[in-house]
């Protein structure tokens, strides 16, 4: 019916229908409890009823028709009475008794669509209904929840529905036959006016559900006219509806809701319901660190607390609205002894302009607020404080179990293969909650202190986050809990899927155990069997999952104990460093995408940062920007001025004197003004590094060069992106790993080209440099579908070339029986690749050598000769084959011309330092220094090289501008496109190539001096001229040529010097791995955690089981 027609019903003469009781029942299904004698109103919109069924007011009504019932009272309806038993009737009469009183006593509360009726049976109803005329109408009915009438007001919220009332067991054996099927609901969840009126108008029923889904838009009139009566089934003439009543019973697995019909006897009638959906059961939340998804950031005022951002093209530091150059004084206070040289460390470095410290600070976890910790950590962050009035300190937290932590839950700590135990377990539900809540008592007890307002940030330190080698899996309990609940969330529940990736049959959920570590790599085979060994590829990515959850769980605790006003700092991220799978670093990808960390931080590699060395990145530092994050580089050179007694960084070498320390921290400044990043310098035991004028005369520089407007950031050239998840398949050991990272970052940084660090999985970032010229993958063996896709879309146009390297998409994530790798990457590499014959030898040899990637190659092999699976070939007609493989003879470097842009596959593990030069020049790139393997920096008009030996160099510039040399401080040139240096092993050269008036801008000193020098002319040409000679023979003479022209070192003044100054002679660091004796340990408190005395090193090893085994890398 439409609402016009029920409008017609309202104002049509009410007639009254009197229906006296009768001997039977009024239906031969129909209980006699349920006999009654019933008056009804025909044409009227409801009808009242004498008794409400425990507490519960059973209306009918509607809302539409009865607004326009005019002079309709309370006092206007009818009482019925009811023909129940005499018990029932006796206490019927008081309730209405009582009804009656709280309708007289608010009178006015009540509306005149508030209308009561009485409930019949469905059946009786059925009946009547069919002997009503024709414009009759059946009210809805609902439940609502209270007696009183009075409509709420809009400031009153409903009340909640009340239990309804429990039949006897004789009543409910007596239960009437399901009633005819109904059309279906399409309001399963609330029962709703037809008009779509509001609920304060109409009270629903009570819903028990955390997150109701919402309601769609209800039809208008006109709409209603043409629906179905499926759409309105309160209008339909011949389906009248029973009461809904929510009844809950409580069962083992939670709050069981049952909803169903109930009269006023309290008989259960089937609830109308609405067409059965398949609903599949939820997953089981697994326990793992910060599963919960994070609220919703709040709205930042920068102008509030301290925050990351970037003025002028430099990163900068903001506190309270004021600007601080991101560097920082790290001084270890934690032992009496040291706090003298530290804190007059401070004092220099506020003098400098330096006014952002911090020190480190052990945490018990559980910490009470009545521990004397609470005193000392007061005591050291005032007195860093009191020795820079205008600083910030930001404490450096260490977390260890409160003594008896560790007897009193075994089964939390870290187990090893060996039976050693170590520090509680990363996966430790109960640490870890301890630590949060350790964390915000000590938050709220220094934000009480009068100095509460100058602690600027958090760094959150556990033994930099990473697992050491040679202890392997954490084999806890509680790790292999967590694992197993990891299984569940990375599986979806679904046990077929568990079994077919692990290939095993047998494997549970709840019978998953920990794989053991592989201690005999297989030399044949470069990867893990995707499907037989499978479990060991899951097991090393849940390791870095829950680290970096685990770091995003206390990193969100902080922000809300600090109001989002604290920036938040960790160690992480070290890609390029490791050389195992389960170091636990390998899912920066997670901290990149969490707002809650500001600071991301790591050392320089300690492998190659003596003189000569290229103090490297550990992480692709270039991603952090892209984020929104900034890195901080922690400077922990040991200075000439470090006690040279034995320490436990013994990996970390001491440098010998002033020179090389000068030398160091301009490698160290330079590398942070090319790629953007904050600097740390440490003073990691206290001793009194960098207690020297000269030293701070130098930091100062830096200081206020990253404080003053800087060049405006643009792409590099250079992109080279390294994937995390595919270094998780490698098998062959830490020498094929090493590979992939140590040595392709050690070629990239002596290329001397500009270039960028960047994940794999930034490709996806809508800050991706799309303005590059080469795109280096370095190990593009696991590539996602949006990885492929946004290469597509951003990398196959725009003249780029794109280099890949061995295997590209070789290792898939959800690996299927019948994938080759021609089917998963032909479309992003672009070149068609084969499998090689099994067990075939690696190791190319150059054919083409008449090419610009190839025409200056003196060596014309390279690569491992060894035997390798898997191993590709290019099988393209279109492709230019440039090397093959010596053994087999197949292609194994190739080029090919897609439209605008370029593709190079290279075979092997491996890339030769002048081919990657040769691929440069092909892709356009522009190359700063393009003979020797000196460490090459460019970038935003910084030029830094860093000497590996001795001879001259020329320096060429993109495009004739001035030049500046920061480390002597003077101008060299107003305009020049070429530089001829003469170098010094060991020693940094710092430069800017930019112009006279951003000079000026970024306050460089001695500008208007004349200049002293001149650029002078290069030795060599840029491009030699192309001959048909024989490679080998022009690179004998040119080697010749170079002896001739060089000069002696008493030209160069430096016959008085020795050539390292004092160092072990030798050749320079070239990034092989540290001995055995001399490898990076993890201590538990991280770096500067330890006592020394007479020379020695004690580690407190009163919570640590294996001193012996020093948790090597």
């Amino acid at each position: 019916m439409t609402h016009d027609e029920l409008r017609q019903e309202a104002d049509t003469p009410i007639v009254q229908e009197e229906t006296l009781p009768t001997e039977g029942p009024s239906h031969v299904d129909a209980p006699p409890a349920t006999r009654r004698r019933t008056r009804r109103r025909t044409g009227s919109v409801a009808a009242s009823t004498s008794e409400p069924a425990s507490e519960t007011s059973l209306t009918a009504t509607n809302n539409e028709n009865s607004e326009n019932i005019k002079g309709s009272t309370p006092q206007d309806t009818e009482k019925i009475e009811t023909a129940e038993e005499p018990a029932t009737k006796a206490s019927s009469t008081k309730r209405r008794t009582r009804q009656r009183k709280k309708n007289t006593e608010a009178p006015a509360a009540a509306s005149a669509a508030d209308v009561t009726a009485e409930v019949v049976p469905v059946d009786e109803a059925l009946s009547d209904v069919e002997a009503t005329s024709s414009g009759a109408t059946t009210a809805e009915v609902v439940r609502l929840p209270e007696a009183p009438q009075a409509e709420p007001s809009s400031t009153e919220q409903p009340k909640p529905a009340s239990k309804p009332r429990r039949t006897s067991r004789r009543k409910q054996a007596e239960v009437v036959p399901e009633s005819p099927p109904l059309p279906p609901s399409t309001d399963s969840q609330e029962s709703v006016g037809p008009t779509g009126e509001s609920p304060l108008e109409t009270p629903s029923l009570e819903i028990v559900s955390q997150t109701p889904p919402p309601q769609e838009e209800l039809p208008t009139a006109e709409e209603a006219s043409t629906t179905s009566p499926v759409a309105l089934p309160s209008l339909s003439p011949k389906q009248p509806e029973a009461p809904e009543t929510v009844e809950t019973k409580t069962t083992r697995r939670g709050t069981k809701r049952s909803v169903g019909k109930t009269t006023d006897t309290g008989t259960t009638y089937p609830r109308e319901r609405s067409p059965r959906t398949t609903r599949r059961r939820p997953e089981p939340t697994p326990i793992l660190p910060e599963t919960t998804p994070a609220t919703e950031f709040p709205p930042i005022d920068i102008a509030v607390g301290a925050h990351i951002v970037e003025r002028d093209g430099m990163p900068v530091i903001l506190i309270n609205g004021w600007a601080y150059p991101p560097t920082i004084f790290f001084g270890n206070l934690s032992e009496e002894r040291c706090e003298a040289k530290v804190l007059q460390e401070i004092r220099q470095a506020a003098k400098s302009g330096i006014h952002l410290h911090s020190t480190l600070i052990e945490l018990p976890c559980p910490l009470s607020e009545a521990s004397e910790i609470l005193e000392i950590i007061d005591s050291r962050l005032r007195s860093i404080l009191e020795a820079d009035p205008e600083g910030f300190v930001m404490p450096r937290l260490v977390f260890y179990p409160a003594p008896g932590w560790r007897r009193e839950y075994p089964l939390e700590m870290s187990t090893y293969a060996d039976g050693t135990t170590g520090d509680p377990s990363i996966t430790s539900q109960r640490f870890w909650q301890e630590c949060e809540r350790s964390l915000q008592t000590l938050i709220e007890h220094l934000r009480l202190q009068p100095w509460g307002e100058r602690v600027f940030g958090y760094h959150l330190e556990r033994g930099e986050w990473f697992q050491p080698a040679d202890l392997g899996f954490d084999r806890s309990m509680a790790n292999r809990d967590a694992f197993r609940d990891w299984l569940r969330e990375r599986y979806q529940g679904s046990l077929i899927a568990l079994r077919a990736a692990w290939f095993d049959g047998d494997v549970q959920f709840h019978t998953a155990e920990i794989p053991a570590l592989p201690t005999k790599p297989d030399p044949m085979r470069a990867f893990f069997e995707t499907r037989r060994e499978r479990h060991l590829i899951d097991f090393m990515e849940f390791t870095s999952e829950t680290t970096a959850r685990r770091i995003i769980s206390l990193a969100r605790a902080v922000k809300r104990a600090t109001a989002y006003r604290a920036l938040v700092s960790v160690c992480y991220g070290y890609t390029f460093e490791f050389t195992h799978g389960y170091s636990g670093h390998l899912a920066l990808d997670r901290l990149l995408a969490e707002r809650c960390i500001d600071l991301i931080c790591g050392p320089p590699s300690y492998r190659d940062r003596k003189p000569g060395g290229a103090a490297s990145f550990p992480a692709p530092v270039d991603s952090m920007w892209l984020h929104g994050k900034l890195w901080l580089s922690e400077d922990d050179t040991k200075t000439h001025l470090a006690v040279p007694n034995k320490t436990p960084d013994d990996f970390n070498p001491r440098l010998t004197d002033a020179r090389q320390t000068e030398q160091a921290q301009l490698r160290t400044i330079g590398r942070a003004f090319v790629h953007r990043t904050a600097v740390g310098w440490m003073d990691l035991w206290g001793e009194g590094w960098l207690d020297d004028e000269a030293i701070w005369k130098r930091l100062k520089l830096f200081a206020s060069i990253v404080s003053a407007p800087g060049i405006p950031r643009k792409d590099p050239e250079v992109v080279v992106l390294i994937d995390e998840k595919s270094l998780l398949h490698i098998q062959r050991g830490e020498g094929f790993f090493r590979r992939f990272t140590i040595e392709m970052r050690d070629v990239v940084q002596r290329c001397g080209v500009e270039y960028g660090l960047y994940l794999q999985s930034d490709v996806t970032s809508p800050n991706f440099p799309t303005d590059g010229k080469l795109y280096i993958f370095l190990n593009p063996f696991r590539l996602t579908t949006e990885q492929r896709a946004a290469i597509r879309e951003k990398l196959h146009s725009g003249k780029k070339t794109l280099v890949w390297l061995y295997a590209p998409g070789t290792c898939e994530a959800k690996p299927r029986a019948s994938s080759g790798m021609e089917e998963t990457a032909f479309d992003v590499v672009g070149l068609r690749l084969r499998l090689q014959p099994w067990s075939s030898e690696m190791g190319s040899r150059v054919v083409q050598t008449s090419h610009p990637i190839t025409e200056r190659l003196t060596d014309l092999e390279f690569g491992y000769r060894e035997r390798l699976n898997p191993s590709f070939y290019v099988d393209d007609p279109d492709a230019i084959v440039l090397a093959e493989y010596i053994e087999t003879g197949l292609p194994s470097v190739a080029v090919k011309q897609l439209g605008d842009w370029k593709s190079v596959f290279i075979g092997e593990t491996v890339l030769p330092l002048e081919l990657l030069r040769g691929i440069c020049r092909f892709a356009g790139v522009h190359l700063w220094v393009s003979e020797g393997e000196h460490i090459v920096e460019a970038g935003s008009g910084w030029i830094v090289l860093h000497a590996t030996q001795d001879g001259r160099c020329v320096l060429r510039l993109p495009a004739p501008t001035a030049l500046y040399d920061l480390a002597q401080c003077r101008l060299l040139s107003q305009e020049t496109a070429e530089y001829a240096l003469h170098l010094r092993q060991g020693t940094t050269y710092l430069f800017l190539a930019a112009s006279y008036h951003q000079m000026e801008r970024i306050g460089l000193p001695h500008l208007d001096e004349p200049v002293q020098s001149t650029a002078s002319p290069p030795l060599l040409p840029a491009e030699l001229p192309k001959t048909d000679l024989d490679p080998s023979v022009v690179a004998e003479a040119l080697e010749t040529l170079q002896a001739v022209l060089a000069p002696t070192r008493e030209e160069l003044g430096l016959a008085e010097t020795p050539v390292a100054n004092g160092t072990e002679e030798g050749p320079a660091d070239t990034g092989e791995p540290l001995s055995a004796g001399r490898r990076r340990r993890r201590r538990r408190g991280g770096r500067g955690r330890g006592k020394q005395q007479n020379g020695t090193t004690e580690r407190n090893n009163a919570n640590n089981n294996h001193p012996s085994k020093d948790n090597h890398e």
